[in-house]
């Protein structure tokens, strides 16, 4: 589409193109995953790529990665653990799955288990909440940090010190780059770290306000 024509200009001139995003790698749509861009921060920092090379990656320790699963098991609650090589979903998956493939995902990236192989390569977590009041689920996820997406689905976990951010500045050390070289597009809170630190940052049209307003 006009989109990767942009992109595939902007390399042509010289520039490095990199995506950030709270999605792990099984989540990105076809065309992110196939364009082969210089570099990922993905599941919001907890992996980051330069091109086919894993730069760095962050996972929670598996003794708080249990309890918190066997929190939200205890709770009922439909969930995903985002791992490196896919993404593993709770045994119910009645609304979480048609969710998850209503932002593209597709069923040959789910891995089946067994659940605790899986819980010493969780990126990220996220728990499947229509309905539910996300501040309870917050405090489900202490102490992890929580993104709270605006569709009101989800509510996604992961450690406070990983972030976009800082995963762009570890993928930034590993090209001999820094983030005032950088520009930011952006549109949701996740992005305002990165805004912080690069030396343009644009707000997409779409944003949320606290975007707009940085």
């Amino acid at each position: 589409g006009y989109t990767l024509e942009v992109f595939a200009k902007l390399r042509r001139q010289g520039l490095r193109l990199i995506v950030a995003t709270g999605r792990s790698a099984s989540m990105l749509p076809p065309s992110v995953r196939d364009f082969g861009f210089d570099g990922y921060v993905l599941a919001n920092g907890a992996s980051v790529w330069a091109g086919k090379k894993e730069v760095s990656r962050h996972v929670l320790p598996e003794e708080l990665a249990g309890g918190l699963v066997g929190r939200l098991e205890r709770e009922n609650l439909e969930y995903a653990l985002q791992l490196p090589g896919g993404t593993y979903l709770s045994e119910n998956r009645q609304g979480i799955l048609p969710y998850f493939k209503r932002h593209l995902f597709e069923e040959a990236f789910l891995v089946d288990g067994p659940l605790r192989e899986c819980l010493a390569e969780i990126l990220k977590i996220e728990a499947y909440v229509p309905g539910r009041a996300r501040e309870d689920i917050v405090r489900l996820f202490h102490p992890l940090a929580c993104d709270c997406p605006p569709d009101g689905h989800t509510v996604e976990a992961a450690p406070a010190q990983v972030t976009k951010a800082s995963g762009a500045r570890e993928l930034l050390a590993f090209l001999g780059a820094s983030m005032k070289e950088t520009m930011c597009f952006g549109d949701a809170q996740n992005d305002l770290e990165l805004f912080a630190g690069a030396g343009w940052a644009v707000a997409m049209e779409n944003a949320c306000v606290q975007v707009q307003e940085q």
